[in-house]
C-alpha cells in the first residue's frame, strides 16, 4: 500500500509541478493525454485498494502519507533540476540537496533523542549502508535529465522501474500482512497502461512522420506564391528577405515543403501561454505617452519619417499602421511616398532631406525597394542618429561592438516580449531559425550581450539536423519565412516559441510555426498578434529615444 500512494502522488504532483513551471523545463501544458493518464492511474489505485484494504485493516488514511510523499518527490525533482541548471552541474544540486537534508535530519534526530532516547545497535551487514550511495546517484541523475524530460515524464519513468521491482520483491519475499493479490497485479498492470497513455503523444493529423534526416527548407516557388519571406510577423512587413528568399536565389538547392493541413493560427484554445504582442504594445505605448508629453513641455515633438517607393498595397498598409501608431502618441508623421520609377539620385535627395530636417528624429526606408535601386547605398546614407530601424551599416557595427545606438526593432521587440512575460533568457539555449539581417543575425547579437547572456544556436539552410537543434532549445525563434517549418516534434515541452516569419501561400498569410506546436510549447508568440506589434512598438520607442537624445 505504500507503493500505491507513492505511485499515485508522483504523477499527480508531476502534472501540477510541470504546469506551474517549477521545473527547469518551464511550464508544460496539461494535454488530453496527460489527463487521461491521470484518470487511468486513479482507476488503478481504486482497483488495487479494493483488493487490499483488508490488508491494512481498512485504514485508508495510510494511503494519504505516501500520496503526499510522492507529490513532494515531484517538487524535489523540480527544485534539484533548477539548481542543477543554474549551477551547470547536477552534482552541485545533489550536494545542496544532501547538505540541506542532512541539516534537517540532524535537527529531527536531536528531537528524537530527547523524546525517545538513544538509538539501538546498528546492523553489522555493510550492504545495508549502500542506500546512501544509491540515493546520491539517483538524485544526481534525476537533476541531470529533468531539464529535458520534465517532472511528469521523469516520475513516470522511475515509477515503471519501481513498480516492477516492488512487485517482484513482494512475490519473492511476501509479507504476512500484505500479500500480493490478483487485484494488486491488475492494478500494477493498469498503472503501466497509465504511464504509456501519459507519455504517448498523438501525431497531429496531416504531419509527416519525422525522419532522421535534415529538415528541408522550401524555395519560394515550392511554397507557393510568396510575396515576402522572413521578417516580423503578419502585423509588420519584414525589412529584408529571409531564408526562403535566399534559398530561391541559390541555384542547385533542392528543397521540399512539409505536408501540413491548411489551418489558420488562432490564439484561442491554446495550451501554451500566449505571448500577446498587441497587449504588450499597448502597455509600452502607455509608458511612452508621458515621455512624449515631457518632451512637448520642452518644445520638442518627436517626428517619425517613412520613405516608401512604389505602389505595393501591402507596403502602403504597413506604413499606414506605423503612422497610426505615431498619431496615438502625438508623434509627428513625416511621410515621403515616391513613384516606382524614382531614380537613385532622387531617392538619395529625399534621404538627405530627412537627415537635415530637425523635425524628423527618426525614419525608415520601407523595404524591399524596386529592383533598379541600390538598397545598400540607401541604408548607408541614413544618418545613424535617425536610424529608426537600427539596420543601417553603422548601427549594425555599433551593435557588434556593443556600443550605444538604435537597436533593430524586431529583435529588440522579441527580447522585450520575453522579458515582459518573465521568460528566462539568461543562461537559456536559444535556437534562431533564419539568418536574415532583420531578425536572425541581429537577434543573435542582442541575445549574447551580457545583459541577456543567452547561448544562441544559429540555424539556417546548412544546418544538418534542424529538429535536433530546436528540440534542445529553451527558446525557439522561427524567422526563416518557410510555412509551418517548426512542427510539434521539433519543440521541447515547455519551451518558448516565437513565430516571426511570414509567407503568403495561396493568398493566405502563414507563419513559420505549425499551429499544433501550441500543444507542446510552454509559451507561444503567434503570428499574427505576437512579434509584429512589438516591432511597431520598438520603432516608436527608438524615435522617442532619439528625440530625447536630441532635446536641449
Amino acid at each position: 500500500m505504500l507503493r500505491v500512494g507513492g505511485v499515485t502522488g508522483r504523477p499527480v504532483g508531476g502534472l501540477l509541478v510541470d504546469r506551474a513551471g517549477l521545473g527547469p523545463a518551464g511550464p508544460q501544458a496539461i494535454t488530453p493525454q496527460r489527463r487521461a493518464g491521470a484518470v487511468v492511474m486513479l482507476i488503478a489505485v481504486v482497483i488495487t485498494t479494493g483488493g487490499g484494504l483488508t490488508a491494512v485493516d481498512g485504514r485508508v488514511w495510510l494511503l494519504v502519507l505516501p500520496l503526499l510523499g510522492g507529490a513532494a518527490v515531484a517538487v524535489q525533482q523540480a527544485i534539484n533540476g533548477r539548481v542543477g541548471v543554474a549551477a551547470a552541474n547536477p552534482m552541485t544540486a545533489t550536494l545542496v540537496n544532501f547538505v540541506v537534508g542532512t541539516a534537517a535530519l540532524l535537527l529531527g534526530w536531536a528531537v528524537s533523542l530527547m523524546v525517545q532516547g538513544g538509538p539501538g545497535p546498528l546492523p553489522s551487514n555493510p550492504v545495508l549502508y549502500t542506500g546512501g550511495l544509491i540515493g546520491v546517484a539517483f538524485i544526481a541523475l534525476m537533476a541531470l535529465v529533468v531539464r529535458w524530460t520534465g517532472v511528469l515524464v521523469l516520475g513516470l519513468a522511475t515509477i515503471a522501474g519501481q513498480l516492477s521491482g516492488s512487485l517482484v520483491l513482494d512475490l519473492v519475499l511476501p509479507t504476512r500482512d500484505a500479500p500480493v493479490t490478483l487485484t494488486t497485479v491488475l492494478g500494477v498492470g493498469l498503472r503501466m497502461v497509465a504511464i504509456a497513455v501519459t507519455v504517448f503523444r498523438r501525431r497531429p493529423r496531416g504531419l509527416p512522420r519525422p525522419e532522421r534526416t535534415p529538415v528541408a527548407w522550401p524555395t519560394a516557388a515550392a511554397a507557393g506564391p510568396v510575396r515576402q519571406a522572413g521578417g516580423a510577423g503578419a502585423d509588420e512587413v519584414p525589412s529584408r528577405a529571409g531564408e526562403a528568399g535566399a534559398a530561391a536565389r541559390r541555384p542547385g538547392l533542392t528543397v521540399r515543403v512539409p505536408a501540413v493541413p491548411d489551418r489558420h493560427e488562432d490564439a484561442g484554445g491554446m495550451s501554451a501561454q500566449v505571448l500577446d504582442g498587441k497587449a504588450t504594445k499597448d502597455a509600452i505605448f502607455a509608458e511612452l505617452a508621458p515621455r512624449v508629453a515631457a518632451l512637448a513641455e520642452r518644445g520638442v515633438v518627436p517626428g517619425l519619417g517613412t520613405v516608401l517607393v512604389g505602389d505595393d498595397p501591402a507596403s502602403h498598409s504597413y506604413v499606414k499602421m506605423k503612422h497610426a501608431d505615431s498619431a496615438k502618441l502625438g508623434i509627428t508623421s513625416i511621410r515621403r511616398d515616391l513613384p516606382a520609377d524614382t531614380t537613385q539620385d532622387e531617392l538619395n535627395a529625399v534621404i538627405d532631406e530627412l537627415n537635415a530636417d530637425p523635425a524628423c528624429h527618426g525614419y525608415i526606408v520601407q523595404l524591399p525597394l524596386p529592383g533598379h535601386l541600390d538598397t545598400s547605398q540607401v541604408l548607408e546614407r541614413i544618418d545613424p542618429a535617425k536610424d529608426a530601424d537600427g539596420l543601417a551599416p553603422l548601427s549594425l557595427g555599433r551593435l557588434v561592438l556593443n556600443e550605444p545606438g538604435p537597436l533593430p526593432c524586431t529583435p529588440r521587440g522579441i527580447i522585450e516580449l520575453l522579458r515582459r512575460y518573465q521568460v528566462p533568457i539568461a543562461g537559456a539555449r536559444v535556437a534562431v531559425v533564419g539568418r536574415g539581417i532583420t531578425v536572425g543575425r541581429t537577434l543573435g547579437l542582442l541575445l549574447t550581450r551580457k545583459s541577456e547572456n543567452a547561448t544562441v544556436i544559429a540555424c539556417h539552410t546548412g544546418t544538418r539536423d534542424l529538429a535536433a537543434e530546436t528540440r534542445s532549445a529553451d527558446i525557439v525563434v522561427a524567422a526563416a519565412g518557410v510555412p509551418h517549418l517548426i512542427t510539434p516534434e521539433m519543440v521541447k515541452p515547455g519551451a518558448a516559441v516565437l513565430d516571426v516569419g511570414v509567407s503568403r501561400v495561396d493568398g493566405k498569410l502563414v507563419g513559420d510555426v505549425h499551429p499544433d506546436v501550441a500543444e507542446v510549447a510552454g509559451y507561444l508568440a503567434p503570428n499574427p498578434g505576437g512579434v509584429g506589434p512589438m516591432t511597431r512598438a520598438m520603432l516608436v520607442t527608438n524615435v522617442v529615444e532619439a528625440a530625447e537624445a536630441a532635446a536641449p
